[in-house]
Formats: C-alpha cells, sequence, structure tokens
C-alpha cells in the first residue's frame, strides 16, 4: 500500500475507547477488507477483540508511515 494522508478525523470521539473512526473514508476500506479476509459477516459490528487488533493494525500503519495523519 502506497502512502495515505489523512487528516485528525481518522480518529474517534466515543465512550467505548476505540482510537479510529470506521466512518472514515479509508478507515472504512481497510475495515471492510479485515472483516472479509478474517470471514467477518459484512453487516455486523465486530466483537471488541477484534476491533483491538483492527485498531493495533492501523496503528502499525500510523507508526510505519503508511497513513500519514497531517494537521
Amino acid at each position: 500500500m502506497q502512502k495515505q494522508y489523512v487528516d485528525h478525523t481518522i480518529y474517534a470521539s466515543n465512550p467505548q475507547g476505540y482510537i479510529y473512526n470506521v466512518n472514515h473514508p479509508l478507515i472504512n476500506h481497510l475495515y471492510r477488507q479485515y472483516k472479509e479476509r478474517h470471514n467477518l459477516p459484512g453487516h455486523f459490528p465486530i466483537s471488541d477483540k477484534e476491533r483491538r487488533r483492527f485498531e493495533a493494525i492501523i496503528s502499525r500503519m500510523v507508526d510505519d508511515g503508511v497513513i500519514v495523519v497531517r494537521g
């Protein structure tokens, strides 16, 4: 995946404590890919455990500079 530049709207603001906003276009795309690759139903939310795994992947992408947050 080539570098993706995004603004601060990738971050979530929610009582569940999730880091990333799955409604952001890039995060949503990666979220749908994650669910498909792990054979998770597309019409149901994933478990908290799966969400933590997904968010760890996204965090690594940010740390590695694949996703660059500006602003």
